[in-house]
C-alpha cells in the first residue's frame, strides 16, 4: 500500500483535541504526526493485506515477539480496554491463530500463545516489516542510518507505556 506523503505533509491535529492537554504541544506537530500517521497507516496496511484488523496485527506482533503473555499483560501492552481485547483474543482464536490455557500457578489468569499457523502468520509480518524497513533504510547513507536507528530507538523509548505514564 504507497503512503500518500501529500496527506501527510498536510496533516493537522483534529478541531477536537486540545493541544495544551497533551506534552505534544512542546514538539513540531506536522513532522511527529506525519510520522505517526504513517507508520499507522504502513501497519493498518499490512494488517489488511493479511486478513486483520489492526488491534489483531499488533496482538500477533506481541505474542510472537514474547512467545506467552497472559490476558493481562497483553491488555497493556495494547492499551485497551478487556473487553475489547477479550474480543481481539476471540476472533484470533476463530481463525485458528492463538490458545488460551490457564495458568498452571493461577487458575483464574489465562496464558495466550501463538499455534503454528499463529507462528507462521507472525513470520509474515516480521517479514513484510523488515522489507518496508529495509526499503526505507536504503536511501539513506551509512551515517544517516545509524543516527536514523538512533533517534528511533529513542523515540521507542520515550514514548513506552511505562515512559508516558
Amino acid at each position: 500500500m504507497a503512503i500518500d506523503q501529500q496527506k501527510l505533509k498536510h496533516y493537522t491535529w483534529p478541531q477536537s483535541y486540545d493541544k495544551k492537554d497533551s506534552f505534544m504541544v512542546h514538539l513540531p506537530v506536522g513532522n511527529l504526526s506525519a510520522l505517526f500517521a504513517s507508520v499507522t497507516i504502513l501497519k493498518l496496511g499490512l494488517a489488511k493485506s493479511m486478513g486483520l484488523n489492526l488491534s489483531q496485527y499488533m496482538a500477533i506482533t506481541l505474542l510472537g515477539a514474547n512467545q506467552i503473555l497472559s490476558v493481562k499483560e497483553l491488555k497493556e501492552a495494547l492499551d485497551m480496554p478487556g473487553s475489547s481485547v477479550t474480543f481481539t483474543m476471540d476472533s484470533l482464536e476463530e481463525k485458528g491463530f492463538i490458545v488460551r490455557e490457564r495458568s498452571r500457578r493461577d487458575r483464574r489468569q489465562w496464558h495466550l500463545k501463538l499455534t503454528h499457523a499463529g507462528q507462521s502468520l507472525y513470520q509474515q509480518v516480521v517479514q513484510a516489516e523488515k522489507e518496508r524497513t529495509d526499503a526505507v533504510l536504503d536511501g539513506f547513507g551509512d551515517n544517516e542510518r545509524q543516527v536514523f536507528l538512533k533517534i528511533v530507538e529513542g523515540l521507542t523509548g520515550a514514548l513506552s507505556p511505562a515512559s508516558t505514564r
